[in-house]
């Protein structure tokens, strides 16, 4: 029997199992699948290429996540998947028998409440109005089934974008907590907002929810606070001279911490522009150029 033939032959549930078992404990893994299997009404031995596929893109991606980078896991989960196909010809999101009407509808619906919350994006958008034409389909008695399988697929593309979100989210969080921790002795109004937003976005990520706007203030009074911090150990080098009038020199060093402080800020700034207007720089050229050349002054040490 080759390695083939015993992959073929083994429970399509243990597959995932034997194949990341080198990153998560085979126990862990089990637990993973047959916990997801419970939530959907079935068990792991029940389990078909569809609902191993969102499994994997879902809970077990979010939980390698805990061990090795998101890359990798991302590259894993796509490998595991790319075995299930092979194993099971005609698998995938959106295969299989075509909707029945009033069920899939509804299961769409429950998956698009999480999220309500995410309205500014294309994605959402897209769902809502096939959510609309999809009620009136059923009122009329006609096949849901390309429908709701183009709202699947908009809801996968959005739990990818949710929890590449979330492992961003947890990135800003480390880094607003290090920073917490070096302007937190100058007390004041900015650092206890501050600490109430770390303390919001925390919370929100424990729920798996993304909180963009939170964020943003939060660097916003770590910038504010930091820059104060620094510009207040700006020190002149000496004494200047009263009968001059000549002011003393500053430390160039501190003047550089300064310096290379607003430069992290504003480059930041910018890769947040250009990850939100991604859709608008498609459409015109003009906007793409004009990034281009600030992410160049941001190289050259110039940007404003």
């Amino acid at each position: 029997m080759t390695p083939d033939t015993a992959a073929r032959q083994e429970p399509l549930h243990r597959l995932p199992v034997r194949l990341l078992g080198d990153l998560v404990s085979p126990r862990a893994l089990e637990r993973i699948l047959a916990d997801a299997a419970q939530s959907r009404g079935k068990t792991p031995e029940t389990l078909g290429p569809g609902d191993l596929e969102d499994i994997l893109k879902r809970e077990v991606f979010k939980r390698l996540q805990l061990s090795v980078p998101a890359a990798l896991a991302k590259r894993r989960v796509s490998e595991v998947i790319g075995a299930l196909l092979e194993v099971s010809p005609g698998a995938g999101a959106g295969a299989g028998a075509p909707a029945a009407p009033g069920a899939d509808l509804g299961t769409l619906e429950e998956s698009a409440r999480r999220f309500t919350l995410y309205f500014d994006w294309p994605e959402t958008q897209r769902l809502r109005g096939i959510l609309g034409v999809a009620r009136q389909q059923q009122a009329a008695g006609a096949d849901l089934g390309p429908l709701v399988r183009e709202g699947q697929d908009l809801i996968a593309l959005m739990e990818r974008r949710l929890e590449e979100g979330l492992v961003a989210q947890a990135q800003d969080l480390a880094e607003l907590g290090a920073a917490f921790g070096r302007v937190q002795g100058m007390g004041g109004k900015d650092v206890r907002r501050l600490e109430s937003l770390i303390a919001e976005i925390e919370e929100a990520q424990k729920g798996g929810v993304l909180q963009p706007a939170e964020v943003e203030r939060a660097r916003s009074i770590t910038f504010t606070l930091r820059r104060q911090l620094e510009s207040s150990v700006v020190q002149p080098l000496a004494s200047g001279d009263p009968a001059s009038g000549m002011p003393a020199p500053l430390d160039p060093e501190a003047q550089a911490r300064v310096l290379a402080l607003e430069q992290e800020h504003a480059a930041r700034q910018l890769a947040d522009l250009a990850r939100d207007s991604e859709a608008l720089r498609r459409a015109r050229p003009e906007l793409e150029a004009r990034l281009q050349a600030l992410r160049a002054q941001g190289a050259a040490g110039t940007l404003s």
